[in-house]
């Protein structure tokens, strides 16, 4: 596949790129960073960034959809909506997936603070 990668983007040319050299990341990070999931295949991808493109902002999104807003969306934009309802496979492979990702969140966390008092004693 040749996807778009913003994380990429963003490290090369975006404002932080000047520092990005002076915490340029291990060869394992970046394989890491390389590994992507997929979890829908590129059809799938494509029909939910269109359907996304062609709806309001996500927070009023879902502001509209809890208060029931028709001024916000129209019948062409609800029904998109529920056409691109995921399946109950794609229900699992999401729940699932956050979980896992929640679970390695807290594993960095948990990394992360270890590592704090040895860096801070380092500097001192």
């Amino acid at each position: 596949t040749n996807g778009f990668d913003a994380e990429e983007l963003e490290r090369l040319f975006g404002e932080r790129a000047g520092k990005a050299a002076e915490n340029k990341p291990t060869r394992a990070q970046s394989a890491q960073r390389r590994a992507r999931v997929r979890l829908f295949d590129e059809t799938r991808r494509r029909q939910v960034c269109v359907m996304l493109a062609r709806l309001p902002a996500r927070s009023t999104l879902i502001a509209a959809i809890h208060a029931m807003d028709d001024s916000v969306l129209d019948k062409d934009q609800v029904e998109l909506l529920r056409a691109s309802l995921p399946s109950p496979c794609e229900l699992e492979a999401l729940r699932q997936m956050d979980d896992g990702l929640r679970k390695e969140m807290k594993e960095h966390a948990k990394i992360s603070n270890t590592q704090q008092p040895q860096q801070q004693q380092q500097h001192q």
